[in-house]
């Protein structure tokens, strides 16, 4: 039988979103101070890899005692031994901070007085007759404690109050040392959680006391993550940052797919206001660095690979004065992107932070592919829509207040494809998107199409009447000087090549997209829970499943009434299809109801925790559950 040396520290996720999903998560954890024999594992005792992000403490307090005054005291209190003296200092800590003497041990007790302050770690003048005493605590069953190495300093502590060239103890009292540690989360269940356990000592085979725990052997990647300095890659994509301009080489492994020149950045004029885009007469297109960019792994794994491309661009400071052109001054504005992979992840994330210091213009990001296609998938709210990427221009359009654009409003993905091969872009609050037909002065090759997502456009004014893209004023003429967006602003959207459509592989677009967009819940159990009356719930469980992966989940609630458990769910695939709801607990009776909850057909089911329902393509469909 598996045993542990002390309590394991339960870290529970919780997952809001579809699932099965393996993601990377981080979570603060306090651990004793060596991490040689630490493991993270999984409810079947997987061995899981994990990696110390940061490591941190939190000085609750410092208090200068002269020496005279301490050993006064401690004489006075009949203290002679170290253990006397370490029940003292709980004492004191429980009076100080109204802790209960039970949640707490003091794990360690360190003794400086040389040039390096442990209260503090900086370098500091030395201070000849100063003791530095750092007092640390941890919650009770967290740690192992080195009792002996305890007693020993204490004991060191009472034989310095008796040196004459000591004039002064600084003490301070420190919480115990915490870690950030990242890792990855396996199979967590849809709408649910999962319950993974940290054991800061290791495992031990046969009793603990007394023994060393066995040194863990690292578990086997089938599918490790491989770093480069300038590309990263797992089982599914090598990406390859260019070394002249930033841009990526995507390579899907599934099917030998290669996207180069994905992630370029384009900059152009925009002389409209806050309701529509108007390029300048004269416009100037910048799509290159002014120089090359710095490529810098950040993360080798195992969790998690990342690049960080670095560029520095020229943009024109502004329009000029007629507005007809781009100025012919510039400025430099700093661009990054941090291009991140996880194990086993579908998914390629991309973090980009724009220094903007420039004025009236629209800055995009592009992803180009060499395949031709009449309509693009793009996800809006309810459904997922297909639209052409461009409209004739109509008959009439004189006639029109508004010019027509290609523009295409997004909810959280575009997916662009030819059936075989395609390569959808997510997005985190970027809802406009176009697909561009390259002409050479663009940003994409002649004879090719991009997709380009809208990262930032800055303008002056609410509302312009000499607008080319429109007739008059759409709202008031005030200037708005913030619309020009200066300084920082970061954006988050992520790559999924793939085969087929975005209904293909069960509709992993679809769910990637959710994913992206409903980040993991976690949370460290801790014994302030021991000993409180709870229901007892598996190790892992999902409160509401639906099947098939293609019908989308868009709220769990409690009924207004207070009745029961409300779960509305829509279908935006191509088909009608059966679905099966299930819950984790049972309920008595299932009805489907409108949108005001209003209960309208009884659904009858001889299963106690699912129901089987069809739904039509575009459907959207509210159902009641009434609990046992």
């Amino acid at each position: 039988t598996t045993q542990v040396g002390h309590e394991p520290v339960p870290i529970l996720i919780f997952n809001p979103g579809p699932g099965p999903r393996t993601e990377r998560i981080q979570v603060d954890v306090q651990l004793p101070g060596s991490l040689y024999h630490a493991l993270v594992v999984d409810g079947q005792e997987n061995q899981l890899p994990y990696r110390i992000v940061n490591r941190w403490r939190q000085e609750i307090g410092t208090m200068p005692f002269a020496r005279e005054m301490l050993a006064a005291s401690i004489a006075l209190a009949g203290i002679t031994t170290p253990e006397q003296f370490i029940e003292m200092t709980k004492g004191l800590i429980v009076n100080g901070t109204g802790r209960s003497e039970e949640s707490f041990v003091i794990s360690h007790v360190h003794v400086e007085d040389h040039t390096e302050s442990p209260i503090h770690h900086v370098p500091h003048t030395p201070q000849p007759g100063v003791v530095y005493i750092e007092i640390m605590i941890a919650p009770t069953g967290r740690v192992v404690i080195n009792e002996q190495e305890l007693v020993n300093t204490v004991q060191h502590i009472l034989s310095l109050l008796n040196n004459e060239d000591i004039h002064m103890f600084e003490i301070s009292l420190v919480d115990q040392a915490r870690e950030t540690i990242e890792l990855l989360a396996p199979d967590l269940p849809a709408n649910g959680y999962k319950t993974l356990w940290l054991y800061p000592r290791g495992l031990h085979d046969g009793k603990s006391d007394g023994q060393q725990p066995q040194q863990p052997q690292p578990q086997h990647q089938p599918y490790p993550l491989i770093a480069r300095e300038n590309s990263i890659e797992n089982q599914f994509y090598t990406i390859e940052a260019n070394a002249q301009d930033g841009t990526l080489t995507v390579t899907d492994k599934a099917n030998g797919t290669t996207f180069p020149g994905l992630n370029r950045f384009v900059d152009s004029g925009d002389v409209g206001d806050l309701y529509n885009y108007s390029p300048p007469e004269h416009d100037t297109c910048i799509s290159q660095p002014v120089e090359p960019p710095k490529i810098e792994l950040l993360n080798a794994g195992p969790v998690q690979a990342t690049l960080r491309i670095s560029g520095r661009w020229s943009l024109p400071t502004s329009c000029t004065s007629n507005r007809a052109e781009r100025s012919s001054r510039t400025t430099i504005c700093p661009i990054s992107s941090e291009v991140t992979l996880n194990a086993h992840s579908r998914r390629i994330h991309i973090h980009t932070s724009v220094e903007n210091r420039a004025r009236d213009h629209r800055l995009r990001v592009l992803f180009p592919v060499s395949y031709q296609v009449e309509q693009v998938a793009v996800e809006e709210t309810f459904g997922v829509q297909m639209r052409p990427i461009a409209h004739a221009r109509p008959a009439n359009v004189a006639e029109w207040i508004e010019e027509p654009v290609n523009v295409l409003p997004q909810k959280r993905f575009v997916d662009i494809g030819d059936g075989q091969t395609a390569l959808a872009i997510l997005n985190r609050g970027l809802p406009e998107c176009e697909i561009l037909q390259g002409n050479g002065t663009n940003g994409v090759e002649s004879g090719t199409l991009a997709v380009a997502v809208t990262l930032l456009r800055c303008v002056e004014w609410l509302s312009r009447g000499d607008l080319s893209t429109r007739r008059g004023h759409a709202g008031p003429p005030e200037q708005t000087p913030e619309a020009q967006c200066q300084g920082h602003s970061e954006f988050d959207y992520a790559l999924v090549p793939h085969n087929g459509t975005w209904e293909t592989n069960d509709s992993v677009v679809l769910r990637e997209a959710q994913v992206f967009n409903i980040p993991a819940i976690t949370r460290v159990i801790g014994t302030e829970s021991q000993g409180k009356t709870v229901q007892q719930l598996p190790a892992q469980s999902s409160f509401v499943e639906v099947e098939p992966a293609g019908v989308v989940i868009s709220s769990i609630k409690r009924s207004n009434d207070g009745s029961g458990l409300l779960v509305r769910v829509y279908n935006p695939s191509s088909e009608a299809v059966n679905v099966r709801i299930r819950l984790h607990d049972a309920f008595n009776q299932a009805y489907k109801t409108n949108l005001l909850e209003e209960r309208q057909d009884e659904i009858a089911s001889p299963d106690t925790k699912s129901i089987a329902v069809s739904l039509q393509t575009g459907e959207i469909a509210t159902f009641l559950f009434v609990r046992a």
